[in-house]
């Protein structure tokens, strides 16, 4: 397998396990806000979704899915690419516009994926706006696509757990 492959193979697994995760969340569970200054389950979804779509944007160097084709139609009452606990406590998703929203985002990165050739990995990307610094974008795509998404899949099964819900799948 080659590099290219594992990657796609990646990005899609993080795509699954957060649809098993969830696949039966309700409206209630996403707009529950924990104890502490933790985000509601809503916030984390959409900042999963949303951040993948900027990130893949950046690397596209074009517009976010939610600032161009997918704009009014994303799910979240107001889709970005950051979070702040304002914004986390505010947000509403709209699960079935959110899936579909979703979905297009999966079929872009997907896409973006399927694009790449084997040399492209060590191209340089400045994420200097984000705090980043200049990587290559192998790191970038596993670090701020597949680590992220696996890290949100975490909170959003801890989230569940605390609301007396089953969160990871097995």
């Amino acid at each position: 397998m080659d590099a290219i492959e594992l990657l796609k193979q990646e990005i899609g697994w993080a795509h699954e396990f957060l649809d098993m995760v969830t696949g039966d969340i309700t409206p209630e569970q996403l707009g529950w806000i924990p104890p502490g200054i933790a985000n509601p389950a809503g916030a984390i979804l959409a900042h999963a979704v949303c951040g993948e779509d900027s990130f893949i944007a950046i690397l596209k160097e074009s517009d976010p899915l939610f600032e161009g084709s997918w704009a009014g139609k994303t799910g979240v009452s107001e889709p970005m690419m950051g979070m702040d606990q304002e914004w986390a406590r505010r947000i509403r998703l709209d699960l079935p516009a959110f899936r579909k929203y979703t979905q297009a985002v999966n079929r872009t990165v997907d896409e973006f994926a399927s694009s790449l050739k084997e040399s492209d990995l060590d191209r340089q990307i400045d994420i200097s706006n984000l705090g980043f610094g200049v990587k290559p974008l192998a790191l970038v795509l596993t670090a701020l696509v597949v680590s992220h998404t696996n890290t949100m899949i975490g909170e959003l099964s801890c989230l569940k757990g605390m609301q007396g819900a089953k969160g990871y799948p097995f």
